[in-house]
């Protein structure tokens, strides 16, 4: 394990991150069951291997970097729930026939803006910014629509090939009788082997 000396944010992380590849169960579960659900659900761990793993690893870090990466994630993690009710108050208000209690509040919150453009040398740029709710302008709000429909459009289609994938390699896993996606992986790595052997 490294020394509390020299260990950055930035290595912090690298180290975490290996430490999670090796401890993460094969299945954990991320949302309670139902009721319903508990009795046929299988069997797994809970995120709390994740508490576990952080608080192996927590020492390694000189006090003070706590408190930052601590106050920094507490931070990020606000401005993101923040993101997602600036995005829901501008559906809302619009979709209303009236303005909810509170509305006024609601000004401050951020959406992302994205502009595309340009630049000198002929090539198309992205901008973005984080834009507070009260102060967006038309022009705004026609960049947020177009990014919109550009990211719906783009997820969709991912979906679609994720889903495609998804079937076949189920659909090749039960014809050749493999229970595991481990076994079809190394079927795929042999069957390239004997194609280039």
């Amino acid at each position: 394990m490294a020394s509390t000396d020299d260990v950055t944010e930035r290595r912090f992380k690298q180290i975490l991150a290996a430490a999670l590849d090796e401890a993460r169960p094969n299945r954990y579960a991320v949302s309670e069951a139902t009721e319903e659900e508990e009795d046929s659900a299988p069997e797994h761990e809970d995120m709390d291997w994740i508490d576990r793993v952080a608080d192996e690893h927590a020492d390694i870090l000189p006090a003070e970097s706590v408190k930052r990466i601590h106050a920094r994630t507490i931070a990020r993690n606000i401005e993101s729930q923040n993101l997602r009710r600036g995005n829901r108050v501008i559906r809302e208000l619009y979709e209303s026939d009236q303005l909810p209690l509170g509305w006024l509040e609601t000004m401050n919150y951020p959406v992302t803006v994205i502009r595309r453009s340009i630049n000198k040398g002929g090539r198309p740029v992205l901008f973005r910014e984080r834009v507070r709710v009260g102060v967006l302008r038309a022009i705004d709000f026609r960049n947020m629509e177009a990014e919109e429909r550009r990211a719906a459009s783009k997820d969709f289609a991912t979906r679609n090939r994720t889903a495609d994938a998804e079937l076949g390699i189920a659909d090749e896993m039960e014809s050749s009788g493999l229970l595991f996606f481990n076994e079809w992986l190394e079927l795929k790595d042999s069957k390239g082997k004997a194609a280039e052997g």
